[in-house]
């Protein structure tokens, strides 16, 4: 199996992240109102902290190799997410509107599916297999 270069896989991280993060900002009055009833507030600092992220990841695909470290970091952020994801469905259920735990599955989907690319990468940078952009 050919594996993705690291940087690209983290390119991709970099552009789901900023994509949501700017969705959540634009949207954060929409959300509230049909995805999961909180306060419009909290999408905002959601949205930005998405960004934020986007941000980190973007700096970890300029460095690496240099930062397999903050890499690994990356992969356990994107790790939690998933792990996290169903346990936020059953805590909010009262709150959560079927279309919102369909989009917290599909992000958690997605999330999963890089965290895999990256921990496929992460082991390839390490050992030296090849890999392709």
């Amino acid at each position: 199996m050919r594996i993705p270069k690291l940087r690209t896989v983290l390119y991709a991280n970099t552009a789901f992240s900023t994509i949501s993060g700017m969705v959540i900002l634009v949207f954060s009055g929409w959300i509230a109102e049909r995805v999961l009833d909180f306060p419009s507030i909290v999408y905002l600092l959601m949205g930005a902290g998405l960004l934020g992220f986007a941000a980190a990841v973007f700096y970890v695909a300029q460095t690496v190799p240099a930062t397999m470290v903050m890499a690994r970091w990356v992969l356990w952020a994107d790790i939690s997410w998933v792990l996290v994801t169903p346990v936020a469905i059953l805590l909010l259920a009262d709150r959560l509107t079927s279309l919102g735990s369909l989009l917290l599955i599909d992000i958690a989907l997605i999330v999963a599916a890089l965290a895999v690319f990256e921990g496929l990468a992460i082991k390839a940078e390490a050992t030296g297999e090849l890999s392709v952009d």
